[in-house]
């Protein structure tokens, strides 16, 4: 790694390769004539894991051992983390300091912007906020020598913060990038991307290791910013900290799609995620373009999550099919008014209603809506539950449930309310509480109940609190991956899973797939 005069930078991101955010800094740093490269950890590929029941290992010592080899030549290290990554970026950062205590260590991404002094405990600087300027202008400052420990006429830039004679030294947020389109497309070139792989060994993330690590889907964002003010959401904290992040920021058509040329460039893939938050359905003449332009120049199958209920007409989801959108995302998160009051959503349950009958009008063409549901919420009493379980039992079929306990990340407001209701309470993100009424609605996700017997339920109240065995609620949890899985193959939805199923199912001809028909999956 010959690095010239300049010197280089290391961002790590601790989540999985496609690690968007952490791309564009990676590729704005490298614009403006910084040697950037980017190191992907992988440490949300925890699929096997959660299968197995297995708790997620350790970073073992022979990785910490190739990881500090590996950043010998580079003076700055970046961390780009989320809560659920905190403790090992603390293992790390720690065993960086104690093999190279002369080495700068920076901390961003949402956990740091939301509980920034903590992270001051064990990094050097934090960045809050965007950090594309702002870690430009640190690191041009820190080539220059400024921000000794002595000297006490220097400021970080804006949006770092450090700790200055064991007091936080606050700078606001980050310079907010209300262009979009000015910024450099992601960082792929595998020159400047490296990858944690299985032994732990690490390497360039070439072409076959991107199919390894994330099969064949390329992931992106067309907008940034949601209109919900949701207070278990990491969006609602970061508005609170600047208003600015309250704006909808969207890419043009020219620039989505140049982007994703760009990436064909280096990774095979054969689907297209949209991550976004709130999709471009608000936006007439950019949706309009979109569809029409979209099956001519990329021609991929593309997912699209942020689908807002109130903010979705029939009209929409036909062009999306049309254009290829073989899957969509919405949110229920709970039929309870008084839990929706708790979680700071604007939400009608008819509008959920309407769009499942527009989505089941277009059953066979795509795989079924999916439906992100909070489980065992803060204080959440079973009429509550009641309420989200007669709601799904209206939705128009067929449908997919994504299930989720409610977990409440630092720095948002649902923490607060957790602990005034049930104070000290953990619980997993990943498998809801073992009670009747919890299965029953996971239940639904694979079959209908028939409608007079869940009149019969919802009368046992007693009943449906009760526990399950816990082998239960695995084997509904299984089915529903099952069915995920099924749906997805036969519609060429391609996102987590293993690589071999996939090519498999690519040498299927259309006509052997009936049997997905015959086995009732369309």
């Amino acid at each position: 790694m010959d690095f010239g005069s300049v010197k280089p930078v290391l961002l790590v991101s601790m989540v999985d390769v496609s690690a968007y955010g952490i791309r564009l800094v990676t590729a704005y740093l490298n614009s403006v004539g910084r040697s950037a490269d980017l190191l992907t950890l992988r440490l949300s590929d925890n699929q096997k894991s959660l299968l197995t029941g297995r708790p997620i290992e350790p970073i073992q010592p022979e990785f910490i051992q190739n990881f500090l080899r590996f950043i010998e030549n580079y003076p700055y290290i970046g961390f780009s983390l989320f809560s659920d990554s905190f403790h090992e970026c603390v293992l790390l950062s720690r065993e960086i300091k104690k093999a190279y205590p002369e080495k700068t260590i920076i901390w961003g991404g949402v956990h740091p912007t939301l509980k920034t002094a903590e992270c001051l405990e064990y990094a050097d600087y934090v960045c809050v906020g965007e950090g594309y300027v702002a870690l430009q202008e640190l690191l041009e400052q820190l080539d220059r020598g400024e921000l000794v420990a002595d000297n006490d006429d220097l400021k970080p830039p804006k949006g770092i913060w450090r700790k200055k004679s064991g007091l936080v030294q606050s700078t606001g947020t980050g310079e907010f990038i209300s262009n979009i389109d000015s910024q450099p497309f992601p960082t792929y070139d595998p020159r400047h991307v490296f990858v944690r792989n299985d032994d732990n060994s690490i390497s360039n993330l070439d072409r076959a290791d991107y199919r390894n690590y994330l099969d064949y889907v390329y992931y992106t964002m067309f907008s940034l910013g949601c209109p919900y003010h949701c207070s278990y959401c990491a969006n609602n904290a970061y508005k609170r900290l600047d208003k600015q992040y309250g704006k909808i920021r969207q890419h043009s058509v020219d620039y989505m799609f140049r982007e994703i040329k760009e990436a064909q460039k280096h990774y095979t893939f054969y689907n297209v995620y949209f991550m976004d938050d709130f999709f471009i359905l608000s936006n007439k003449k950019l949706f309009d373009e979109f569809v029409e332009r979209y099956p001519q120049e990329i021609g991929l199958p593309f997912i699209a999550t942020g689908v807002i209920p109130r903010m979705t007409k029939r009209e929409h989801i036909g062009k999306l099919i049309q254009a290829g959108m073989v899957r969509s995302r919405t949110g229920i998160q709970t039929g309870s008014q008084r839990m929706l009051e708790i979680y700071r959503r604007k939400q009608n349950n008819e509008d959920i209603i309407k769009i499942s009958e527009w989505f089941s009008e277009y059953r066979g063409k795509l795989v079924p809506l999916s439906y992100d549901l909070i489980l065992d919420g803060a204080g959440e009493t079973i009429d509550d539950t009641i309420e989200t379980f007669m709601l799904i039992s209206r939705l128009s079929r067929p449908l997919i449930l994504n299930l989720a306990s409610l977990r409440g990340y630092p720095g948002t407001e649902i923490v607060q309310i957790m602990e005034e209701y049930e104070p000290g309470k953990t619980v997993s993100y990943t498998m809801w509480n073992d009670t009747v009424i919890n299965s029953l609605i996971a239940i639904e996700s694979v079959v209908p109940i028939p409608r007079f017997i869940i009149n019969i339920l919802v009368k046992r109240k007693t009943f449906l609190e009760k526990s399950v065995p816990k082998f239960v609620t695995k084997i509904i949890y299984y089915l529903i991956l099952l069915q995920k899985t099924i749906y997805h193959l036969r519609y060429g939805e391609y996102s987590s899973k293993p690589c071999w199923i996939v090519d498999y199912i690519r040498k299927i001809s259309a006509s052997k797939r009936y049997i997905f028909r015959k086995l009732g999956f369309y």
